[in-house]
């Protein structure tokens, strides 16, 4: 195999013999290649076997995705980002015509959040890295990357915009792994983004302003947080009891402006529940 591999120009019978045998069952013997591949090959050479063995497969849609993800990868790491956002665009919509979930999926939602993580577009990288840990066993993660996923996907919850609901993240196994390290703060400043604690925010401080991007964005933290809190402090009163004043909402979320911050929460429960 490492022959066949290196010497990507070999006779058109050969590579009729190899697509044959990447092909049943495509993701093991197509992902035992790209192993290889990864060990004896050096970026070039892997960037040219690539593009020569997706041609030869281009009929198995497991196969295509898992060449084109290998690509994706080497592209991202010569940080040739233009040339991953095609990559990343032609396999999700290839993706769409498999059924079920498998490896391919990992691969690409693998590839899709490093690309976004790349390009800090914080949302669709809290999207596509939850998706890549719906369809991997956390236990297949070494444990010092399920602590550095951890903390990514924290950090994106709390800088992405649209991110208002951190209950799927807070109950997921992967923040296990921040427990008992240096980054223990970022799970408990996400839990006090989740309560709307804006005492805990605070008494964080000191932590979280170490973290470049979270310092950079305090204003938007702190606007989101008060949000946060202000509808803390709303759904904790009984259903019949809701009926709040501003004196008391501008108290209780330590925020002025009450009308702009209503209209923002009315606009959150619908990104929210919609």
């Amino acid at each position: 195999m490492p022959y066949l591999i290196r010497n990507t120009r070999f006779a058109h019978p050969h590579w009729k013999l190899l697509c044959k045998f990447f092909c049943l069952p495509v993701c093991l013997h197509m992902s035992c290649v790209i192993f290889v591949m990864w060990i004896i090959l050096g970026p070039d050479e892997k960037i040219e076997f690539l593009k020569n063995i997706k041609d030869k497969v281009k009929n198995e849609p497991d196969a295509t995705i898992l060449c084109m993800t290998s690509l994706g990868a080497i592209l991202l790491q010569q940080n040739l980002l233009d040339e991953v956002k095609v990559l990343v665009e032609e396999t999700s919509q290839l993706l769409e015509s498999l059924n079920g979930v498998s490896v391919v999926h990992a691969k690409f939602y693998e590839l899709s959040s490093s690309y976004n993580k790349a390009t800090s577009n914080f949302e669709a990288y809290y999207r596509d890295a939850l998706r890549y840990l719906g369809c991997v066993e956390i236990t297949s993660i070494a444990v010092a990357e399920q602590s550095e996923r951890a903390f990514h996907l924290s950090l994106a919850a709390l800088l992405a915009e649209s991110v208002y609901n951190f209950g799927e993240i807070l109950s997921h196994p992967v923040m296990d792994s921040l427990r008992g390290t240096e980054r223990t703060w970022m799970a408990k400043l996400l839990k006090a983004f989740n309560a709307g604690d804006l005492c805990q925010f605070e008494d964080l401080r000191p932590f979280w302003e170490q973290q470049p991007d979270l310092f950079k964005n305090q204003t938007m933290l702190l606007r989101k947080i008060r949000l946060l809190s202000l509808m803390e402090l709303i759904f904790r009163r009984h259903a019949h009891d809701r009926t709040i004043s501003f004196s008391d909402i501008a108290k209780g979320a330590s925020i002025d402006k009450i009308e702009v911050h209503i209209t923002n929460i009315l606009i959150i429960n619908l990104l929210i529940y919609s």
